[in-house]
């Protein structure tokens, strides 16, 4: 019986390393942590091309990174959150910005061109017969040069915060606010056709073999559903209800969908209109993403593991098991990324989406960025009857703990925060603007600028003290407006916050001069420009003693100052709550709407 035992266990162990030797086909080529700011997120929609791997991300930056080494080559700070994949038209990268607008960027990381739309874009540009389209809430189709961002038309968009895809010259979008798709001839700007409303929150849309399969939710709001339509004529074929709400990403391939409820994997048959397979998996809900190419459909089954399987068969063709836990996952040709908060695994897949696709390059072949040199060299520089200190870029790199770009009439100015003597700590408390756990750098800091293209950079005669910078709130910020305003906010020693805010005069970083009455007043969720007034305006619903307050806040170039009129609605001595209310419900959804004293 022992030995019979025993015999067992060896069994279980080999057949335990066979396992194990299956799950580590796969070889971590390079982790990747090189976000900016500290901030909580995970990256965005990827893009290879050639040898560089190039991805936005919930911390307002968008990257490049050398596919072979993992290695930052440049990063191009778009202020806001950019989650779309990128589209590269010849030499240009055009990111697309959530609420901050589109950019044209070269090779190296530098900005040629900016578009803002007036409202908050909420959707993947594209490029279609070389042009570039972007979609506004407000019912606008923007068309613009890939290569200049130069505006060539503006259609009638139809489509509220739409999802959309581009057949031939039809483009089929989705519009939440009508809940129906729309066909758009994008060279008349003109409507091919409108759908019947499809209940309520049209999202997901495909076309396959002249059929758009869309995914909206039910009337009660309690599940998802799935709907045809056909794509020359607009017309309802049929609508089936699915087994639950999911928001995570499902898959379509030639004759199925895929997706993922309650720890429930389904496949739903397109042409039998019905759930045709199912399978338990150890976590509530799945993310897809399928090869048609191998025919493999990849999916999570666990906080740490990845499978392909075959969707046919539903055999699993290949398994891998990662070190720690990963919330997304994206594929792309021989390889496989692993999203974690504020980092990214590349591994090596056994399968390939595409034949001929070349080696990794050597790092010698990396791009480098265009302001980062190799000489240490410090030259001073005569500027405006001021002297600088010039010196590389290079010099500064280890020590640059922000970084942010100005514009000025034209001219485009690269501001780095610096400090040589700089500390780390992570709080362990919660009091005032502190939480436990919080990242804190802390230093005196120095301030240098560099001018377009230029080599140096100078540093300037502007000093930040003692400053304490907790990560959690993004304590260097910049908007962007007829004259960007960069905005820098330290905690004090209760854990107040104090604050200095910059803007360019004069090819000068100028200091705003009532900074310390009112230098923290853009650390606030709710902000934004207001292109024709040339002001910014924030709004927020008051504590304590309640109330909705309004601020408008103009700079006052000529004077370096930044005035401020605040309007306050409600609180306890005034009965306008209900007004005020109102007010900070349509501030909240339309961008475009501005508040002024003679509203009321």
């Amino acid at each position: 019986m022992g030995k019979c035992r025993i015999t067992s266990k060896i069994a279980y162990y080999l057949f335990f390393l066979f396992l194990l030797a299956g799950c580590k086909n796969e070889e971590v080529v390079w982790e990747w942590d090189s976000f900016h700011g500290g901030l909580e997120g995970y990256p965005g929609e990827i893009l290879i091309n050639e040898h560089t791997v190039y991805l936005g991300g919930d911390d307002k930056y968008f990257y490049a990174i050398d596919q072979g080494t993992g290695k930052t080559l440049w990063n191009f700070d778009s202020r806001t959150m950019s989650p779309y994949k990128p589209i590269i038209y010849q030499d240009m990268i055009i990111v697309g910005a959530y609420g901050g607008g589109v950019f044209g960027v070269d090779q190296r990381g530098n900005q040629v061109w900016k578009f803002r739309p007036q409202e908050t874009t909420t959707s993947q540009p594209i490029i279609h017969e070389d042009k570039l389209y972007i979609v506004e809430p407000s019912n606008k189709l923007h068309v613009l040069n890939p290569l200049t961002g130069e505006s060539l038309n503006v259609l009638r968009g139809y489509a509220n915060k739409a999802d959309f895809i581009v057949s031939g010259n039809i483009m089929f979008a989705t519009d939440w606010s009508e809940n129906r798709v729309i066909a758009i001839d994008l060279q008349t700007g003109e409507e091919v056709w409108i759908s019947d409303q499809i209940t309520s929150m049209p999202s997901t849309i495909e076309l396959i073999d002249g059929i758009l399969y869309l995914l909206s939710d039910t009337d009660d709001m309690e599940a998802k559903k799935l709907s045809a339509i056909h794509a020359e004529s607009g017309s309802l074929l049929w609508s089936e209800p699915l087994k639950g709400m999911f928001y995570t990403t499902p898959a379509f391939t030639e004759d199925s969908f895929y997706y993922s409820v309650n720890g429930m994997l389904y496949q739903f048959s397109l042409d039998e209109k019905k759930e045709v397979w199912s399978k338990e998996t150890s976590i509530e809900y799945v993310n897809f993403q399928f090869d048609a190419k191998n025919k493999l459909l990849y999916y999570k089954d666990c906080d740490r593991r990845i499978l392909a399987m075959d969707e046919e068969t539903k055999e699993i063709k290949w398994s891998y098991e990662h070190n720690k836990d990963f919330s997304q996952f994206q594929v792309t040709k021989e390889n496989i990324f692993l999203k974690h908060t504020n980092s990214l695994t590349m591994i090596k897949s056994q399968f390939k989406f595409n034949e001929g696709v070349d080696q990794f390059r050597d790092q010698e072949e990396a791009m480098s960025p265009k302001d980062i040199t190799d000489s240490g060299e410090t030259e001073t520089r005569h500027n405006d009857k001021k002297i600088y200190e010039t010196i590389k870029v290079k010099e500064l790199d280890a020590n640059i703990r922000f970084k942010h770009t100005l514009l000025d009439k034209g001219d485009e100015y690269r501001v780095f925060i610096y400090s040589s003597n700089e500390n780390k700590r992570i709080s362990d408390q919660t009091q005032g603007n502190e939480t436990q756990g919080d990242e804190i750098y802390s230093g005196d800091y120095r301030i240098a600028v560099q001018l377009n293209d230029e080599e140096n950079v100078m540093v300037t005669n502007i000093t930040l003290d003692s400053y304490m910078f907790n990560m959690t709130l993004n304590p260097v910020t910049l908007l962007d407006g007829k004259t960007d305003i960069l905005s820098i906010v330290s905690l004090d020693d209760e854990s107040g916050l104090k604050g200095e805010l910059f803007f360019i005069k004069d090819k000068q970083l100028t200091r705003v001069k009532n900074s310390e009455e009112i230098g923290t007043v853009f650390v606030k969720e709710n902000i934004k420009y207001i292109e024709d007034e040339d002001y910014y305006q924030y709004a927020y619903m008051g504590h304590g003693v309640g109330g909705f307050y309004f601020s408008n806040i103009k700079l006052d170039v000529g004077n370096k100052m930044i005035n401020i009129e605040e309007v306050v609605f409600g609180g306890m001595d005034d009965n306008r709550d209900e007004l005020g209310q109102q007010l900070y419900q349509q501030w909240m959804e339309d961008t475009s709407f501005i508040l002024t004293r003679d509203m009321y």
